[in-house]
């Protein structure tokens, strides 16, 4: 988790991403694991959700490599934990990309390799992103848009 706040995460593509952060009473502030990249919730910050969305862009695996794993985030029983199955076909952020191989949506391809949004995350929902100027209104990996050009 990216800190000591009240979290709702999933795997997507290969990263984790995370809303919330809310602190039980008596939490005192303290700042985000420095694997993350956080940032405000565009849209619905008063939703029960939670006002901040961050990203971690190399969450563990089982190997070391994200290449042929599907992960999920698991709440019960307790404690959240990571659980990833083996699935070559999984569609990664490490997938090599060309002309002939495209992205996952959400990303861009940068010397061979796809890669998200610059930038802190923005969104958990495509509700977040509603109204948004220049084609920016689905969330994907964290950003309204997604950050491709």
């Amino acid at each position: 988790m990216p800190d000591d706040g009240d979290w709702t995460c999933a795997d997507r593509a290969g990263i984790t991403l995370c809303v919330g952060g809310e602190r039980a009473a008596g939490v005192a502030d303290a700042p985000p694991d420095p694997r993350w990249r956080c940032g405000a919730r565009r849209g619905a910050a008063a939703d029960a959700l939670g006002r901040r969305v961050c990203r971690d862009l190399s969450p563990d695996f089982p190997d070391g490599k994200m290449a042929g794993w599907r992960c999920r985030t698991t709440y019960e029983p307790p404690p959240v934990r990571r659980a990833c199955d083996r699935a070559p076909e999984a569609r990664t952020l490490a997938d090599p990309c060309d002309s002939r191989r495209p992205c996952i949506d959400g990303s861009r391809c940068e010397a061979g390799r796809c890669v998200p949004a610059t930038g802190a995350p923005d969104c958990w929902l495509d509700t977040d992103c509603d109204g948004q100027d220049r084609g920016e209104d689905r969330c994907r990996l964290g950003s309204c848009g997604g950050g491709v050009p």
